[in-house]
Parts: structure tokens; sequence; C-alpha cells
């Protein structure tokens, strides 16, 4: 649990006395990444890929594993691929068996890949490392060592997301369509291309829904089948966390919503950003109203994690630019992930699947 809390407190301290920086730095430096962003991506990655019986999926993904390990040829696995409907991942596992780095060689692939797209997406954002900071009760240690698939496709999605927001839709389709072979459910962000943008919505909105029906009808179809029996028809799918982390999106999508015009975002920017506050919005609602959806939802609502990131990153300089009162901001906001943290670690029914912490390098 120690290097749990070293790994939030961390970046906390450093967003708590460092500066935001200003809209034209974001644009200059957004994509750069310096030698710390190296550092705290190689940190992620070690902290994710070398972890030892750590998260709830454990074992199922060491099935799969095993499963591909047994492939001498990776297009052998025409059955596993319909299966599991995640043809990149699969590829990620076979893959580390043909150098025998086992499922560390996996977890280290995944969690690269969710590394960088969250570091270069915190990079675009004015307090980059209080976004960070937001992100590790949640998004890091639950979802980054949880469900490895859905990480590795919401570390591409973020990626997505800043292309989406410089106004290239195509791009953004590229990344989605990468996200869908780590894992299907990222299939379901494909018409944000067309929502979120300001012009010809209606003509967007048409050829993406004709390419969703394309890819869902010929790829989709039989993998969604068996995702609608697990997550949804079968009673014992039920995600208790649901309500809570639903909750969590909402908060930040309330206030933007509330007070969208002190956010100063572009056009792009605030399409997107309205649009996921809305969907957050109206999941929590559907899962009041239909609560065996709760697993269905939870995963949807992965998805809009971001949001969290973007506008607690902009929250501490909306009302005021006084330094003492952004720093106020600041404390409230770390004050209140360390608050959900703790809870999650002591009283979650599953968090057990996540401690004690192990590594193959360090052992806690």
């Amino acid at each position: 649990m120690l290097l749990y809390w070293m790994l939030f407190f961390i970046p906390a301290f450093f967003a708590l006395v460092g500066k935001r920086r200003t809209k034209k730095e974001v644009e200059l430096y957004s994509i750069n990444i310096d030698l710390l962003w190296l550092l705290l991506i190689f940190i992620l990655t070690v902290f994710i890929g070398l972890r030892v019986e750590v998260g709830g999926d454990w074992f199922a993904y060491l099935r799969m594993y095993a499963f591909m390990s047994d492939l001498e040829n990776f297009f052998d696995a025409e059955t596993a691929l319909l299966l599991a409907g995640d043809p990149g991942y699969l590829f990620i596992n076979w893959f580390s068996a043909q150098f025998d780095w086992g499922i560390y060689g996996t977890n280290i692939i995944c969690g690269l890949i969710f590394s960088v797209g969250l570091s270069l997406f915190c990079r675009t954002l004015p307090r980059p490392l209080l976004a960070l900071t937001v992100a590790i009760p949640y998004m890091v240690i639950v979802v980054g060592m949880g469900y490895s698939r859905q990480a590795a496709a919401l570390g591409v999605i973020l990626i997505g997301f800043i292309t989406l927001i410089r106004e290239k839709k195509i791009q953004f389709m590229f990344w989605v369509l990468v996200a869908v072979t780590l894992h299907k459910s990222a299939i379901i962000l494909a018409p944000i291309a067309a929502l979120a943008v300001s012009k010809h919505r209606f003509q967007n909105t048409f050829f993406l829904g004709l390419l969703f029906g394309i890819l869902y009808f010929n790829f989709l179809a039989g993998p969604f089948e068996t995702l609608y029996q697990n997550y949804i028809l079968s009673q014992d799918a039920q995600s208790q966390g649901a309500i809570i982390r639903s909750v969590m999106n909402v908060v930040p999508s309330l206030i933007y919503l509330i007070w969208s015009h002190r956010f100063n975002f572009h056009e792009n920017e605030r399409g997107l950003w309205t649009l996921i506050s809305m969907i957050s919005v109206a999941l929590l609602i559907l899962l009041f109203i239909f609560p065996d959806l709760s697993t269905a939802v939870d995963r949807v609502a992965l998805y809009m994690l971001p949001i969290q990131l973007v506008i607690f990153s902009y929250l501490p300089d909306i009302f005021q630019r006084k330094k003492a009162i952004s720093r106020i901001i600041i404390f409230l906001i770390i004050f209140y992930y360390t608050c959900v943290m703790f809870v999650w670690l002591n009283f979650a029914i599953h968090s057990a699947g996540w401690l004690p912490y192990k590594n193959l390098l360090i052992d806690f």
C-alpha cells in the first residue's frame, strides 16, 4: 500500500507547488516529452507492467496468455480472435510469448501504451501534474492494473482526443480503430468525432454512422453478442462500485456544464468536453433506472474518465487568477482524491485483488 501512496503524493506535491502553464505554453509544448515526463512514463510502465498477481483479472489474463503462447503462428488464432474480439491484445500476448517474456511482457507493452497516452494527454493541460495526480487513484491503479486491455485502449483514445481537439477527425478515427483492436468497447467512441465538432455535423454523423455499421456487422457483431450476454444478461456481472465511479465523472461534468463560459476552451474542445460531460451525466441516470446494466455502464464510463483530468486541471484558475485561491483549490482537489484513494484501498469490495502490491523488482 505504501507504493500506491508514494505514487500519488509525489506528483501531488509538485502539482501543489508548481505553476500554471499559459495557453500558449500548452499549445507549444503539449506533445513534447521532456526528461521529467520520460521518467514518469518509465515509472508508470514498470509499476503497471511488472506487477505480480495484482488486479482483479490477473488469472484470466494468465489463461489468455497461456492460450496464445501455444500457437506457433499468430494467424492460427482464428478461434481465439472470434471468441475474444480483441486481436490487438491477443497479438501482444503472442508477441510476448515469442520472446518468452511471459505475462509481464504483455503487461509492460500495455502499460507503456497506457502511460504514453496518459502523459501526452496531461501535457496538453494547463496543470499537467495535477491532472496526473487526479489520474492515479482510479485511472492508473484500478484501470491500469485491473483492466489491461481496456487500459491500453484508453491510452490510445487519449491520443485520439488530442488529435480530435486539433480538428484531425481522420486521425481520431484511426486511433479509435487501433483502440478497438485492444478492446472492442472502444467502438462506442466512433460517433464522438461527428457529434463533438461544430462544422458539417450532419454529414459527419452520416458517414461515421455508416463506417460504424460496416465495422460492427463485419468485425464486431459476434464479440458484442458475447459482451451483451456477459455484461447485461448475466445477473452475476454486477459492478459494485459503478455508481461511485459514475459520480466521480459527474462531479467535474456538472462543474463544467454550470460554468462552461469560464473555461478557456477552443471551439472543438468545448464541443468535445460538453459531449463527454452530457454522456457522463446520462450514464449515471441510466444506472439508476436500469441497475442491471451496472457493469456495462461502468465499462463505458471508463472512456469518460478524461473529463476528470481536464476539468480539475483548469478548475484552480477559472474563478480568480490569484495565486492563494488557486493553491486552495488545488489542495482541495488533492484532498478529494486522497479520500477517494483511501476509501477504495480500505473499503472497496474488490480492492483485495490489488493488495498487497507486489512487483518483480520491488517487494512491498
